[in-house]
C-alpha cells in the first residue's frame, strides 16, 4: 500500500465509520479538504511560539495547584515536573480527512465522492500537556452523565431492553424519539461549552484533590476577568487583581 501511494500519487485513508479504506487522488483529496481549512487564520512562527509559552504558563500553574509529580519517588522532582508541564513542540497538529462513505453522494459529484470528516491529530499539538493535566478531571465529571448518554451500540441495545422490561412490568406505554444534529461539534460555540462546563463542575460529586488551593485561586484570577468570577460565584474565594 505504501508503494502504491508513493508510485501512483494516491491518498489512502480509513473511512469514517464503515471500517473500509478509501483511495483518492491527491488533487481531489486536497480540494475536498479545502472547505475545512479555508477559513482558518494564518499565523507567523513567532505567534505560534507565543501561544506555546502561554500554554506552558497554564501547565505550570495547574501542575503546582494539583501537585503534579509531587509524590513521585525521585530526588529530582523539579526536573521531572518541568519536563511534564513544559512543551517545546512548536509544530501544529496534522489534519486528515475520512471519507463518509455511509453518506449518499449528490448527483453529479460522483467523481468527487462523499464528503470528508476532518480529524485533527491533537496528540502532537502544543496543548497536549494541558490536555494531559485536565482530561482526567473532565473525564471523571463526564462519566457522571452516563445515565443520560449512550456511548455504544451495545449500551443502546441493553438500555432499550431494560426500558421494554420496565414498561411491561409497569403496564405503561413509552415512546422513543431519534434525531441527529448536522455538524454538531463545529456548531458548538466556546461560550456555550464554557457555560455548560462550569455548571457540570459546580454540580459534580467528583472530589478533586487540590494540593494548593491558593495557587488555584490565583490561576483563576489571572485567567478570568472580575465580572466572570462574580458571575460564577467565586468572588469571595478568588484573588482580586488591582
Amino acid at each position: 500500500m505504501n508503494a502504491m501511494m508513493k508510485e501512483q500519487g494516491v491518498v489512502v485513508h480509513p473511512t469514517d465509520k464503515s471500517g473500509r479504506f478509501s483511495i483518492d487522488t491527491r488533487e481531489n483529496y486536497i480540494n475536498c479538504m479545502r472547505e475545512h481549512i479555508e477559513k482558518d487564520s494564518v499565523i507567523a512562527e513567532n505567534e505560534n511560539e507565543n501561544i506555546v509559552r502561554q500554554l506552558n504558563g497554564h501547565n505550570s500553574m495547574l501542575a503546582r495547584a494539583l501537585g503534579l509529580c509531587r509524590g513521585h519517588c525521585t530526588t529530582d522532582d523539579e526536573r521531572l515536573s518541568a519536563a511534564t508541564r513544559e512543551d517545546v513542540h512548536m509544530c501544529p497538529p496534522t489534519l486528515s480527512g475520512l471519507r463518509k462513505d455511509h453518506k449518499k453522494v449528490e448527483t453529479g459529484l460522483e467523481e468527487k465522492g462523499p464528503p470528508l470528516r476532518p480529524v485533527c491529530h491533537a496528540y502532537t499539538a502544543p496543548n497536549n500537556i494541558l490536555s494531559f493535566i485536565i482530561s482526567p478531571i473532565i473525564r471523571a465529571v463526564a462519566q457522571e452523565a452516563e445515565n443520560r448518554a449512550i456511548s455504544s451500540t451495545e449500551e443502546m441495545i441493553a438500555t432499550l431492553k431494560k426500558a421494554n422490561q420496565d414498561a411491561e412490568s409497569r403496564e405503561r406505554k413509552i415512546g422513543i424519539g431519534s434525531m441527529d444534529v448536522k455538524a454538531l461539534y463545529p456548531s458548538i460555540t466556546r461560550e456555550w461549552v464554557r457555560k455548560i462546563g462550569i455548571q457540570m463542575l459546580q454540580d459534580t460529586k467528583v472530589n478533586v484533590k487540590v494540593a494548593d488551593w491558593e495557587e488555584l485561586a490565583l490561576y483563576i484570577a489571572l485567567t478570568h476577568d472580575q465580572s466572570t468570577i462574580n458571575k460564577i460565584g467565586l468572588e469571595d474565594l478568588v484573588h482580586k487583581i488591582r
